[in-house]
């Protein structure tokens, strides 16, 4: 593989969203964490989560553990995932996930950043570390609401 492929795929702009994430921003009082490890590439994201009375997130943090493109990837994340429902986060893993795999359109909105990792696409190994954190934060909400779900059952 050229250099060439690698200076796209590490570009400036993936650089400066992986270097100004605080990769280590936990949340006193979750209500729920999740963790997602990818084994082919050694990333690991750790998410908590705090939903708020409609399901959405309220507070938010994480430990990332990942390259730059993961790193990349939650700090987008961070940036927009405060009010999100488990829907749209769940739409928006979908979204980067078939620009990844499926030659799809990168998402629009608040979250057309995720665009800056398309370069990405060619590049398979690294699709589990860009995909971890929003499979982290879904897999969070969902403890969030079986444990609702659980509590009006009781």
């Amino acid at each position: 593989m050229s250099n060439t492929g690698y200076e796209a795929l590490y570009n400036e702009r993936i650089l400066g969203l992986a270097g100004g994430l605080n990769k280590d921003d936990r949340l006193p009082e979750p209500q729920a964490t999740a963790q997602v490890d990818s084994p082919l590439c050694g990333s690991r994201i750790r998410v908590d989560v705090v939903l708020d009375e409609e399901g959405r997130v309220a507070e938010f943090g994480q430990q990332v553990r990942a390259c730059a493109l993961g790193q990349s990837s939650a700090a987008i994340l961070k940036a927009h995932v405060l009010g999100c429902d488990r829907s749209e986060l769940a739409d928006v893993l979908d979204a980067v996930a078939a620009m990844l795999k499926r030659d799809g359109d990168p998402p629009t909105g608040k979250w057309a950043d995720l665009a800056v990792l398309q370069p990405a696409k060619t590049h398979k190994s690294r699709h589990a570390s860009i995909l971890l954190p929003f499979r982290a934060v879904v897999q969070a909400i969902d403890t969030v609401l079986a444990e609702r779900q659980g509590a009006d059952n009781a």
